[in-house]
């Protein structure tokens, strides 16, 4: 008990976590603590990937804490290109294209020199086992604190194993 009450915000009605940057999502989950795994699950072109990065963008940027994004499916630069757009709060198809009005694009460069000192490292690597995934955060958390680690996404994680009977089996295990 005592290690809570030395928690900050403990008992004041405060986050006792990593606050995600969302009120409703840190009241739901006190923020998010390093002793857990939050699974982020919706049908596919939900925004799971967005509201990851969002989060990813919060605690980087607004907190100044390390983050490890490990993308199974899409490219660093798709990646970059996602979390410059949000920051800059300017469409991803004009900014693909190279139609953004001058005062988007003065903001998505702004954005550039934002995120360039935020510490979000990527790894798009592509498949990856988790001993290669954990391997890679605590080779990162032995040169800085570490605050959140994101998988996207978790059915592309390999268990490593060599025979798996099912893969539903193979992602409890993971």
């Amino acid at each position: 008990f005592q290690h809570f009450m030395e928690v900050p915000g403990f008992g004041k009605g405060g986050i006792t976590g990593i606050s995600t940057g969302y009120r409703d999502v840190d009241n739901l989950t006190s923020g998010f603590s390093p002793e857990q795994l939050i699974v982020l699950a919706a049908r596919p072109g939900r925004g799971k990937t967005s509201l990851a990065l969002n989060i990813a963008h919060n605690v980087a940027v607004r907190q100044e804490k390390t983050v490890a994004i490990f993308s199974l499916e899409m490219s660093a630069e798709d990646l970059a290109l996602r979390l410059m757009c949000a920051d800059a709060e300017v469409g991803m198809a004009a900014a693909r294209s190279g139609t953004l009005e001058p005062n988007e694009f003065a903001k998505l460069l702004n954005s550039m020199r934002t995120l360039a000192n935020a510490p979000i490292y990527v790894d798009a690597t592509g498949r990856s086992t988790v001993s290669e995934i954990r391997s890679r955060c605590m080779r990162l958390a032995a040169k800085e604190e570490l605050g959140l680690s994101i998988i996207d996404y978790l059915q592309l994680v390999g268990s490593g194993k060599s025979r798996v009977e099912s893969r539903q089996q193979e992602i409890s295990e993971l």
